[in-house]
């Protein structure tokens, strides 16, 4: 679910932004490998590459990442709390991946959209997230939880930009770093290899000795 690509062309402000108006695709968060706000880490230093890699990726298509995330919510499975949320990610190879939460009779055993659309970006070969949006509707705008935003923190940058909406607009804007600050990631861990022999970015962080330890 991946569409024509928009450049991005504009950069947020020093924090969490909220809006009235709907469109994605007239203001996008961009990207850089400056340190966050509020003295932050970089991107380097946080273990995954800054989002802003000249990739297909770097360029982001809001409207088809909203689109998912909108048309994913309406299939969550939510029968006990009716709250139906919807996520979609952008992929290191520009593909956009769409999950919705799924509850279970066994309260603790229910799992959020943004684990859904990890999940489904993961099993087709995605590492990086380099955008997301979250659709919900509430009287404030659906942020991810805190385990999701741990969960994001492992393919995704400080500076990855974090659009929540509801069905009808765009609602605010956030980098990951303002969602989750100080966080632990991969490259606290050092260098590790995945099944197929890749080293990891946090490896590649370890080496350069950006790994704060």
């Amino acid at each position: 679910m991946s569409g024509e690509s928009t450049h991005l062309d504009s950069v947020p402000s020093d924090g969490p932004q909220q809006t009235d108006a709907g469109a994605l695709s007239a203001e996008v968060p961009a990207q850089s490998d400056a340190s966050p706000p509020d003295g932050g880490a970089s991107p380097a230093a946080s273990g995954i590459p800054s989002s802003a890699a000249s990739s297909p990726a770097a360029a982001v298509d809001w409207p088809a990442l909203l689109t998912a995330a909108r048309e994913v919510r309406l299939r969550a499975h939510a029968p006990y709390s009716r709250f139906a949320v919807g996520a979609a990610v952008l992929d290191e190879h520009g593909r956009v991946h769409a999950g919705c939460n799924v509850e279970n009779a066994a309260y603790p055993q229910g799992w959020c959209a943004e684990t859904s659309a990890l999940a489904a970006m993961v099993s087709s070969g995605g590492r990086q997230v380099r955008a997301v949006v979250v659709v919900g509707e509430a009287a404030e705008p659906v942020t991810p939880c805190g385990g999701c935003r741990q969960k994001l923190r492992e393919f995704a940058a400080d500076d990855c930009p974090v659009v929540c909406a509801d069905t009808v607009q765009q609602r605010a804007r956030y980098t990951l770093g303002q969602l989750l600050p100080a966080s632990f990631g991969p490259a606290h861990l050092g260098p590790q290899v995945d099944a197929d022999g890749v080293q990891s970015a946090g490896a590649a962080s370890a080496r350069s000795g950006d790994d704060p330890r």
